[in-house]
């Protein structure tokens, strides 16, 4: 009974190693190992073998090769388990140097009868140099793909939130401005032919209507409190309510008149209500009375 375990075992590690051997890597391996020992001719086989015999040789060592490779790995498996460890690699790289350079003694000697073949000293040599040359570059490998994911795995996630300037492109308005005048916007008034721009950094006068100036201001919500006045939403704090009438006081200090016909557009934003500072309503307060 134990005995079959033990033998079904072996059968799985065989087949859960050798289940690799047609995959896009081995593959490549085998190809570019194949066309180079052909195009070379290492070992003197270059001078010694006609073309047809290059290629049939060399496939026949590197399919070999690659076949007792594997073999290497599934008896190491089957004797020290599936855990990588340096025991592991040793006895990988020892099986498959001795497997692979006896395969290839034996195809010169006994197969195409290679008279002036290497011999199998020198065989164990080059076949044990590139062996666990191959085995370190497996190893290095393995341990910076852990050591990046175990990188990933304990810094912390950042989630950065974008501001508005960085995920919106600038209204068109501020094309016609002068350079550095841009920022943020306070109103839109219109005089005669003219619409002021006010901004942080002051007011700009530009030639055109305020329903087109209205329309380049892409990306900002904002609404006509007059039918010279469009203030963006984001800058209303309060509303003043005196003698009847009704204004709407900006955040940089400034008080613009609210008509009746657009009262409604202040209404829905339910601002508080506040005292004003009459000094500084004058200016947009003459500015509206004059149009």
């Amino acid at each position: 009974m134990q005995k079959a375990f033990r033998q079904k075992t072996m059968i799985e590690t065989f087949k859960d190693t050798y289940k690799t051997l047609f995959s896009k890597l081995t593959l490549s391996i085998w190809v570019v190992a194949t066309l180079l020992t052909v195009l070379s001719g290492p070992f003197g086989t270059f001078e010694e073998m006609t073309s047809v015999q290059l290629a049939i040789y060399w496939t026949s060592v590197t399919t070999s090769s690659i076949l007792l490779g594997y073999l290497a790995y599934a008896l190491t498996r089957c004797t020290l388990g599936f855990e990588e460890t340096t025991l592991s690699r040793m006895m990988a790289g020892t099986l498959g140097t001795f497997f692979i350079a006896t395969d290839v003694f034996a195809l010169s000697h006994w197969v195409y009868d290679f008279a002036d073949g290497p011999s199998y000293l020198s065989l164990l040599g080059w076949v044990g140099f590139v062996f666990f040359s191959v085995i370190l570059g497996r190893f290095m490998f393995s341990q910076a793909i852990e050591k990046n994911a175990q990188e990933n795995r304990s810094s912390p996630i950042q989630i950065v939130v974008p501001t508005p300037s960085e995920t919106s492109p600038e209204p068109r308005l501020f094309q016609r401005l002068p350079s550095g005048a841009h920022g943020r916007v306070y109103r839109l008034s219109a005089n005669d032919h003219f619409v002021h721009v006010r901004t942080e950094t002051g007011e700009h006068k530009i030639r055109m209507r305020l329903r087109d100036a209205i329309l380049e201001m892409d990306g900002v919500d904002g609404v006509c409190v007059h039918r010279s006045h469009w203030v963006p939403l984001d800058v209303m704090v309060s509303v003043r309510k005196a003698s009847g009438k009704i204004s709407v006081v900006l955040n940089n200090g400034e008080v613009v008149p609210v008509s009746r016909k657009y009262r409604e557009n202040v209404d829905a934003q339910k601002l508080p209500e506040c005292s004003s500072d009459v000094g500084s309503a004058a200016k947009v307060q003459s500015e509206a009375s004059a149009l």
